[in-house]
């Protein structure tokens, strides 16, 4: 059975760099994906150029108001139809086999979330950040001992979203539990959660394909 992806896009005021994002799904080399685009009540021109989009099936354009980032990943979420789910900020791209990759992973290793490294990218170079995780599968005893300790230190171990393949099913056990109104290190409390949650994790430091941008006028950063 083919498996397929729901990658969530929260949008507030990306006019400059949405196509590129959106683009950058559509054009991987796997197929069977649908973008989930939840606008925020932009009040630049990211509306105009998401109507470009109105004849991409693939492409689902949701509009909320003012519910903060937590809550647009979250509306997203639960409106995508697939059971995998990855994020992408609206500042940000995929390269173009990502999603292929991810899914490769999860399946391959049988696990319920995979992690890989990622390419930050400024005006001074590419960097690739791994994680403070080894390589390697991870159990259920092995995360929870690893995500109290990380907590009770404040350390933050896995501390980003948009470098990691879910299962919906799971996300949905504990989405309840999620604070809209969090400004601060609100995706290391998802992947702590989701951690809890979860049976196993596969970690790959190898696979570096998505290319965060150092921008301070990111969508985090505009909520903020």
């Amino acid at each position: 059975m083919i498996q397929m992806v729901s990658v969530i896009i929260p949008v507030y005021n990306s006019s400059k760099t949405i196509i590129r994002a959106i683009d950058s799904v559509l054009n991987q080399t796997f197929n069977e994906l649908e973008v989930i685009v939840v606008d925020d009540a932009s009040t630049d021109d990211t509306l105009n150029i998401l109507h470009s989009y109105d004849d991409e099936q693939r492409v689902r354009v949701f509009h909320i108001n003012h519910i903060g980032c937590v809550g647009a990943y979250i509306y997203g979420i639960k409106k995508a139809k697939y059971n995998y789910i990855m994020m992408l900020d609206s500042d940000d791209e995929y390269r173009r086999n990502y999603v292929m990759t991810m899914v490769d992973l999860i399946k391959k290793h049988d696990v319920d979330s995979v992690v890989v490294a990622y390419d930050v990218i400024n005006e001074v170079a590419g960097e690739s950040i791994c994680n403070s995780l080894n390589s390697g599968r991870y159990s259920t005893l092995k995360l929870n001992n690893i995500c109290n300790k990380a907590f009770s230190k404040q350390f933050d171990i896995i501390p980003v979203r948009f470098n990691r393949i879910y299962k919906k099913e799971i996300i949905m056990s504990f989405i309840n539990k999620l604070n809209v109104n969090a400004r601060q290190r609100e995706d290391n409390i998802f992947n702590y959660l989701y951690m809890k949650y979860s049976y196993s994790v596969y970690v790959d430091n190898e696979v570096n394909l998505y290319k965060y941008y150092v921008n301070y006028n990111s969508v985090s950063n505009n909520y903020n």
